[in-house]
């Protein structure tokens, strides 16, 4: 997961966008292109972000229900079929 990592370094920078945003507005109603290109890239960081976490925890319930099979072999199909990606 070399994705996860740096999405979580970046997590500072989420806590600026704010008050980034806000300092850039002009009271005509235009803004800074720059401030708005750095405001659109941390919120495509957040929301890719939570979307890793929502696949991390479809993975694991995923996880949780093949447990739930009792036969092995089966389990060891399913296992390599979706959470590998092996084919049939």
């Amino acid at each position: 997961m070399a994705f996860s990592g740096l999405f979580r370094r970046n997590q500072g920078f989420s806590a600026l966008r704010p008050g980034l945003c806000r300092a850039t507005e002009r009271p005509n109603g235009g803004g800074s292109t720059m401030a708005d290109a750095v405001c659109k890239i941390i919120d495509l960081q957040n929301e890719i972000a939570a979307d890793m976490d929502r696949l991390g925890q479809i993975k694991k319930d995923i996880v949780d229900v093949i447990g739930k099979v009792d036969d092995v072999k089966f389990r060891i199909l399913l296992e390599k079929r979706y959470l590998c990606s092996e084919t049939w």
